[in-house]
């Protein structure tokens, strides 16, 4: 457990941080696409904060709070997620083909 904290890039010099920062620099393409959050709340690294933070960058994402889910929200709280998943997607089709 100890390692899988040590090893989330939080700061420069951390392995993969580079990369993360590359990929936080490009979420502004995301603004437009429907988006799905479930989000566990007692998620010990990616705490509300960082919740917080999607839901300022995506202020039209269909967010739903965990409250007892951990970092493993879809272990967590499978029962109520698939649900949810399964209405955004008949919601919001993915497009079976690209032209």
């Amino acid at each position: 457990m100890l390692r899988f904290v040590q090893d989330i890039p939080l700061k420069p010099g951390d392995r993969g941080f580079d990369l993360v920062t590359e990929v936080q620099s490009r979420l502004d393409r995301l603004a437009g696409v429907p988006l799905l959050i479930a989000w566990g709340m007692r998620d010990f690294v990616f705490d509300r904060h960082f919740l917080d933070e999607w839901v300022r960058r995506f202020p039209a994402a269909e967010v739903h709070r965990f409250d007892e889910a951990g970092h493993y929200v879809l272990e967590d709280e499978a029962e109520g997620i698939i649900p949810l998943v399964q209405a955004f997607l008949a919601a919001h089709p993915v497009a079976r083909e690209i032209a």
